[in-house]
């Protein structure tokens, strides 16, 4: 008997060793293994790169504010440049998004972004999907990450409203590279950019790990060449599944931390 309940055990302990992590279900209420963009919250919750809002929900459709998209950004690719500590008298000193901010002045984030408004605004306000390729533009930027110029002529005449924005408009070099990568699909299936429409929460997941995948392949040597085709499925869009008088993203960190170096410390919510 004692043998046979061993055993039990030993193959108790082996299935659950087994077991892929997701088969625990959903980290979010509000993101269920049904939702559109479910593997990627899950990989960027699980890699530390976004967090919930509080009471177990994740608000996928909630907008990000600029101060969020620096966050989960700096987060993913950048953790070395927060720091302990954000500079006194700055235009984002006392704020929850300190430390990010701080990073991303030194990353240079803001660069091509909206000319005629302040950093800090860009911060607080909603950001569009214009902004979110400029800031991924960037990130491509420090880590060298190239696309071939066949490529990014493709990607330019494939985008029907490209020409919204001008040659010298710095959002356009970004948009075009991140089709050119195929971390940006378009909105639709013709490949419409859709570039001043605010970018939500569960759209920033499925960028964030589209953008790893980019910058592991370059670091591999495997990042696809000329003759390479990008996916051409378009961006997802936002599902029906709603979260209304869901607290955004900074609202929950300042209600959970309410200091800049606490965050700093690597604290995520919902863990």
């Amino acid at each position: 008997m004692k043998r046979l309940l061993s055993l039990l055990l030993s193959l108790t302990v082996i299935i659950s060793l087994s077991v892929p992590a997701f088969a625990a279900g959903p980290s979010f209420l509000d993101v269920s293994q049904s939702h559109w963009a479910y593997q990627f919250v899950e990989q960027a919750a699980k890699e530390g790169w976004v967090s919930g809002v509080g009471n177990g929900k994740f608000n996928p459709n909630g907008k990000v504010t600029g101060a969020e998209w620096y966050t989960m950004v700096i987060r993913a690719f950048f953790p070395d440049k927060i720091p302990d500590e954000a500079p006194a008298g700055q235009w984002y000193s006392g704020k929850w998004y300190a430390p990010y901010a701080a990073a991303g002045d030194q990353l240079e984030f803001a660069e091509r972004l909206d000319d005629y408004a302040t950093s800090q605004d860009i911060a607080e306000r909603p950001l569009t999907r214009a902004e979110m390729a400029a800031v991924i533009f960037k990130v491509l930027s420090w880590y060298d990450v190239q696309a071939p110029e066949d490529k990014l002529l493709e990607a330019e005449q494939s985008i029907p409203d490209i020409n919204n924005y001008a040659l010298e408009d710095g959002r356009r070099g970004p948009i075009i590279k991140c089709y050119a990568l195929g971390i940006l699909a378009g909105a639709d299936s013709k490949g419409t950019f859709n570039g001043e429409a605010d970018m939500t929460r569960a759209q920033a997941a499925v960028t964030l790990c589209r953008l790893a995948d980019v910058i592991e392949a370059k670091e591999n040597g495997t990042l696809p060449g000329p003759d390479d085709k990008p996916d051409p499925k378009p961006d997802p869009e936002p599902g029906d599944q709603t979260t209304a008088n869901v607290p955004t993203e900074a609202e929950a960190l300042r209600r959970n931390y309410g200091s800049a170096t606490e965050l700093s410390a690597g604290h995520v919510l919902d863990k």
